[in-house]
């Protein structure tokens, strides 16, 4: 029995094998990694461009239900919905995303432990 506790574990998505993979010395393929931080800042921006929009307009339907009459309405919940299954998507994408990364790197281990070494 182990004496780590389960509270510690990072679930991580990638093998240990390929954390350690670099550390090892050996090469990744940085190309995918770097098309990958692209991609998940682009989605990121967006989700939080969602989550902005979705935030000032709870504030916005206080706001008039409080009697602040100036401002213009709120959005309409459908808009709301529409927004956050927006987000709830892109975050999907994203994760198959660094899914797949997770596979070719478990290849590259692969690749290394079958003695090729550059792979």
């Amino acid at each position: 029995m182990t004496r780590e506790n389960f509270l510690d574990d990072q679930f991580s998505i990638f093998s240990r094998d390929a954390l350690e993979l670099p550390r090892r010395g050996h090469r990744v393929h940085t190309d995918c990694l770097i098309n990958q931080a692209d991609r998940t800042m682009n989605v990121v921006r967006g989700v939080c461009a969602v989550m902005t929009i979705t935030r000032a307009n709870l504030v916005r339907e206080c706001a008039m239900e409080h009697g602040s009459g100036n401002l213009e309405p709120p959005l309409a919940p459908a808009t709301v919905e529409a927004l956050l299954c927006l987000g709830i998507e892109a975050a999907k994408m994203l994760e198959g995303c660094i899914e797949d990364l997770s596979t070719g790197l478990d290849k590259q281990v692969e690749k290394y432990k079958e003695g090729g070494d550059d792979a």
